[in-house]
């Protein structure tokens, strides 16, 4: 008697650690789950953090190359007058006739 006693009283035992094993498999899954969840989350808001530094970027180095055309305008109007102006010069090929048609084409734009 005290043999199925023990037997029965060890059964109940390992039925029960089965099942507290089983529920602490089943709430560190549900944690671990909760916890990737949770960094998916972030690696998304992340992702699109990122997006938008990049686009904030883009429109900064717009805005950086739009400045600099508008700074390098009067000198490309410059260049454009004075090619006009010397292929008008006699074509000579002398230092001092381009620098006065440079000078003049300066004053021009001025």
């Amino acid at each position: 008697m005290n043999a199925a006693v023990l037997e029965t009283y060890s059964s109940r035992k390992l039925t029960n650690l089965e099942q507290k094993i089983h529920k602490q498999i089943t709430q560190t899954q549900k944690e671990f789950d909760a916890t990737r969840i949770k960094a998916e989350k972030k690696i998304e808001a992340l992702k699109n953090n990122l997006i938008e530094v990049q686009k904030a970027q883009i429109k900064i180095r717009q805005k950086q190359i739009m400045q600099m055309e508008q700074e390098l305008e009067p000198t490309k109007k410059c260049l454009e007058s004075l090619t006009s102006e010397t292929a008008i010069i006699t074509p000579s090929n002398e230092p001092t006739d381009i620098l006065k048609a440079m000078e003049q084409a300066s004053r021009n734009n001025l």
